[in-house]
């Protein structure tokens, strides 16, 4: 998934476009209109989202994912993630929303984690986490190994038997 756009108004600074936005923390990260579509503070049933992001990787299954992004200094609480997820289930079950992103500080503890577990289209990351999603050049690298390998190329590749310094 692109996960290119993010917004929270709760310290997260929004630069916002028509119907885009872009992620600004410690530095800017400008979102490819390309490859990430959103509104932010939008209303979802009976809560307001602060991030509506429709992934249209499978253009045609696109997945509309509510990003709900809470930098608060304290990890959040099995109570804490369930009045959220109050918030978005009626969404959930009218299908207005395909999934729930929960965004938070801190990485949640036994408690909170399983009650995230336990609540079906409810995904919970850290900021930190979310900021490694955008950078996940995983899809790029296997289509460049599969591509390769499909080249009339890879007939001529010698592997290496060039050990590092693990001995690997």
């Amino acid at each position: 998934m692109n996960w290119l756009g993010a917004a929270s108004k709760e310290g997260w600074d929004i630069e916002k476009g028509e119907s885009r936005c872009s992620l600004q923390r410690s530095r800017s990260c400008a979102a490819s209109p390309a490859l990430f579509t959103g509104a932010v503070e939008v209303r979802v049933g009976a809560t307001t989202a602060d991030v509506l992001y429709v992934d249209d990787t499978p253009p045609i299954f696109p997945r509309k994912i509510a990003i709900e992004a809470k930098d608060w200094k304290a990890p959040l609480t099995s109570k804490d993630i369930a009045e959220i997820y109050g918030l978005y289930q009626p969404a959930l079950s009218a299908r207005t929303i395909d999934h729930l992103w929960i965004i938070g500080n801190h990485p949640l503890s036994g408690s909170p984690r399983s009650t995230v577990d336990t609540m079906a289209h409810v995904v919970y990351t850290t900021f930190d986490e979310f900021k490694s999603s955008l950078i996940n050049f995983q899809p790029v690298l296997a289509q460049n190994i599969s591509a390769f390998e499909q080249d009339a190329s890879f007939d001529s590749f010698i592997e290496t038997r060039v050990r590092n310094l693990y001995g690997t």
